[in-house]
């Protein structure tokens, strides 16, 4: 009987910002991944394979599976690093990505990905509709683009290096691009080759929509997600509930600023199930049967409207692992907070956790 061979990689946005083969995870990447290795199961088969990297990162200290056991490989995310792993544990090429899908990963994971993907609503799915905000979202690869960028922007604008994650390389722009600013700009320029701007806006809360992208092309919608982050985008932790319970919990919250919005409380499910089927079409427009796993889109609440798409991880998402620790709970479950250091993860009364 085969199996599925699972392996939680954390450091999986380092390591495409690095894109080189032989990388070295952070240390708080190495520890996420030896502690958090059991993550997986809440997601995978009985009988499916969990890999656990040691701390050091030493692939030699690996015993290596049975492949002739395992039939598919599902990583947190797919990556040049993760790749070398596999094959330095003997894993057959026929079940790995080759350098070609790898490359294509990387792009579609760039942060060029939300303009890539704006580009295909010529029928402004995610804007004709009371209840949510415009928004820009502009790639750019020169200082001369960036300056451009903002000026519609009136110097309001959140700068994001194409390939980073837990808010770090995501920085505010309020006012002037400034000298310290601006050299902060030019390095990611250097380094990564380009730099994505947004139109800033005041935080209300945070969801996302997590998906699976399909072999044919289609989208596969797995839930919705709460999560909760620093103001300057540092994750800290997702909401754990049963399906129908974290959509009433999320209406629940929008319900003091519909009438801002122009719309009815009663009208709040359909506005959110209406943004989820907007992006199933955007996301198999854009994708283009290009990449097959989870990924998740990360949406804001403002005070006056939901910016519908602030990102895209091409990855499995805290997000996936709240969806499917919810799909364990009663809908009589209390809220939780789901929460991971390096000491490994918890679940919290969502009131403790307010404390």
């Amino acid at each position: 009987m085969s199996h599925t061979l699972h392996l939680f990689n954390p450091w999986h946005d380092e390591a495409l910002a690095a894109n080189v083969q032989f990388y070295s995870p952070s240390l708080a990447g190495r520890k996420l991944a030896h502690v958090l290795a059991e993550l997986p199961r809440f997601w995978g088969e009985e009988d499916d394979e969990y890999l656990q990297l040691p701390e050091s990162g030493r692939v030699k200290d690996l015993l290596p599976p049975d492949w002739t056991k395992i039939n598919s490989i599902d990583p947190w995310g797919w990556d040049n690093h993760v790749v070398e792993i596999f094959q330095r544990l003997g894993a057959p090429e026929a079940l790995l990505p080759t350098a070609e899908q790898l490359r294509e990963i990387r792009h579609l994971s760039s942060r060029a990905n939300v303009s890539e993907l704006l580009a295909e609503d010529s029928e402004y799915l995610l804007f004709a509709r009371p209840g949510v905000i415009p928004f820009s979202s502009t790639f750019c690869r020169s200082m001369q683009e960036v300056t451009a960028a903002l000026e519609p922007l009136e110097g309001r604008a959140m700068l994001k290096s194409p390939w980073s994650s837990s808010g770090r390389g995501v920085f505010p722009i309020k006012g002037t691009l400034d000298p310290v600013a601006a050299a902060r700009v030019q390095k990611i320029l250097q380094q990564q080759g380009g730099i994505e701007v947004q139109s800033l806006h005041e935080v209300v809360a945070n969801f996302a929509f997590e998906y699976h992208a399909l072999p044919d092309g289609t989208m596969e919608y797995d839930g919705l997600s709460l999560f909760q982050a620093a103001p300057g985008g540092a994750y800290l932790g997702n909401l754990v509930a049963h399906p129908a319970v974290m959509e009433r919990e999320l209406c629940t919250l929008l319900a003091p600023l519909a009438a801002g919005w122009g719309i009815a409380e009663t009208e709040l499910p359909q506005l959110l199930h209406h943004l989820q089927s907007s992006l199933v079409q955007l996301l198999s427009r854009w994708l283009h049967a290009r990449y097959v796993g989870p990924l998740g889109v990360d949406l804001l609440v403002t005070p006056t409207g939901i910016h519908p798409c602030v990102e895209i991880n091409l990855r499995r998402t805290m997000g996936h692992v709240a969806v499917a620790l919810g799909h364990q709970q009663a809908a009589t479950t209390p809220l939780q907070l789901l929460q991971i250091s390096l000491d490994g993860w918890q679940l919290v009364p969502l009131s403790s956790a307010e404390s």
